[in-house]
């Protein structure tokens, strides 16, 4: 798993790719948005629980497919 940092660093070379202004307007929202799943190693959840797939057995693109399930 990437470190926070890490994290960070792609969504922001991600936000500059897209260059979209609501990207920049809401930053902070953003950044958080992308560490958030990680929240769940202070909290003692299961991985499935923020990231809404399996690692080692579900194909790509399942994450997003099981968030959409779980938050439609």
């Amino acid at each position: 798993m990437p470190n926070l940092g890490l994290h960070i660093g792609f969504a922001l070379e991600a936000a500059n790719r897209l260059g979209h202004p609501l990207t920049q307007e809401h930053l902070g929202s953003y950044l958080l948005g992308c560490t958030a799943p990680d929240v769940r190693l202070s909290a003692g959840w299961k991985r499935e629980q923020t990231h809404f797939f399996k690692l080692t057995t579900d194909s790509t693109g399942a994450g997003y497919e099981g968030l959409l399930q779980a938050h439609p």
